[in-house]
C-alpha cells in the first residue's frame, strides 16, 4: 500500500478568534486499506491519536459565525433502494462514529449536558447497528467491541444521571414556585457531585483507551473479516438486497420488544429496563433502514418510529 502522511499544524483564524490546528492526516494511495490502518497503529503506538470527522472549513465557518460549542445529533442514514446489506452497514456505522467522535471532541471543548447526551446516543446507536446487522457479523469481534462501547457508556452514565437530576429538580422547584429543593447548600453539593462525574467522564474520553476503540471500530468497519466470510447464508444477507436483511431484523427486534413488554403493568424495574433497551434498538433501526423501503407508506414509518420515542420516553421516566 501507498500511504500519504500529512502533518498539519497552524491556526484558524477568524478576526480576533483563533483557533488550533494539529492534526496528522493519512490518505490512501494505491493498495489495501489494511495498510493505511497499520500506519495509524504504528503512529498510535506512539501517541494518542483521535479520528476526527470535523473539515478545518467547517470548523473555520463556526468560528466565522460565533457560533457556540454545541452538541452533534444523529444525521440521517441515507441508505439507497438496492444497496448490499453489507454496504448498508457501512454506511450506518459510519455515521454513528461520525456523532461519537464529533461529540467526543466537543465535550473536551465544553462540559455541555446536551453534548454530553448526544454523544451517549450516538454510543448506543452503535450498539443498536451491530445488534441490526448481526447476521452478517462474527460474533466475537462484535461482542470484543460492544464490551468496549458499554465501558465508556458506563463512565459517562453518572454525569449524565446528575444533568438529569438537576434538571428534573429544577423543574420541579419552578412548578411549585419554591425554592425548598434546590436550597444553597444542596445545590453547592450537586455542583461538586457534577463537577467529579464530569471529570470522571473527560478522563475517559481524553483516554487511550477510548481512542483505540474508535480506531478499533473504524478499521474492523473498513476491513474487518465479515466482509471475507464464505458462509453461504452470510453472503447471501451481506451482499443481497439490504432491504431484505432490514426486514428480516425489524422483525426480530420487533419480536423481541413485544416479548419483554408482555405483562408491562407487573413487570419490576429492571425488566422495564430491559423492555426500554429493546425499545431504543428497535427504533435506531427503524431509523437505520427507513429510506431503503422506498417512499411508499412513509407516514406510517414515521408514526410507528414516533410511537417507539414515546413508549422509551415513558419507560425512561418510569425508570427515573
Amino acid at each position: 500500500s501507498v500511504v500519504e502522511v500529512s502533518l498539519d499544524r497552524g491556526q484558524i483564524v477568524a478576526g480576533d478568534l483563533r483557533e488550533a490546528i494539529e492534526e496528522v492526516e493519512l490518505e490512501l494511495k494505491g493498495g489495501s486499506a489494511a495498510g493505511l490502518f497499520a500506519v495509524a497503529r504504528r503512529l498510535a503506538d506512539e501517541t494518542i491519536l483521535r479520528l476526527s470527522f470535523d473539515s478545518k472549513a467547517d470548523r473555520g465557518y463556526r468560528l466565522a459565525a460565533h457560533e457556540a460549542v454545541a452538541a452533534e445529533k444523529a444525521r440521517p442514514v441515507h441508505l439507497r433502494t438496492g444497496m448490499s446489506g453489507g454496504e448498508a452497514f457501512m454506511q450506518v456505522t459510519r455515521s454513528c462514529m461520525t456523532q461519537v467522535c464529533t461529540n467526543a471532541q466537543r465535550l473536551r471543548e465544553a462540559r455541555n449536558p446536551e453534548i454530553l447526551h448526544q454523544l451517549r446516543v450516538g454510543l448506543r446507536r452503535l450498539r443498536a447497528a451491530f445488534t441490526a446487522f448481526k447476521r452478517i457479523l462474527p460474533a466475537r469481534a462484535a461482542n470484543r467491541l460492544t464490551v468496549e462501547i458499554k465501558w465508556i457508556g458506563n463512565e459517562l452514565d453518572p454525569a449524565r444521571d446528575i444533568d438529569v437530576f438537576i434538571e428534573d429538580a429544577s423543574d420541579t422547584a419552578e412548578s411549585r414556585n419554591s425554592d425548598e429543593l434546590v436550597s444553597k447548600e444542596f445545590a453547592e453539593r450537586l455542583r461538586v457531585t457534577q463537577a467529579a462525574n464530569y471529570g470522571r467522564a473527560l478522563k475517559a474520553v481524553d483516554s487511550k483507551r477510548f481512542a483505540m476503540l474508535m480506531l478499533d471500530c473504524a478499521e474492523w468497519v473498513e476491513t474487518g473479516s465479515w466482509r471475507r466470510n464464505k458462509d453461504a447464508d452470510v453472503v447471501k444477507l451481506r451482499d443481497g438486497d439490504a432491504a431484505i436483511l432490514a426486514a428480516e431484523a425489524l422483525g426480530h427486534l420487533s419480536h423481541q420488544l413485544r416479548k419483554k413488554a408482555k405483562h408491562l403493568a407487573a413487570l419490576k424495574a429492571a425488566a422495564r429496563h430491559r423492555a426500554r433497551i429493546k425499545a431504543k434498538k428497535l427504533r435506531y433501526a427503524a431509523e437505520f433502514f427507513d429510506e431503503l423501503f422506498g417512499r411508499h407508506a412513509r407516514k406510517r414509518r414515521s408514526k410507528f418510529i414516533g410511537a417507539l420515542g414515546e413508549l422509551q420516553d415513558a419507560l425512561g421516566a418510569l425508570n427515573d
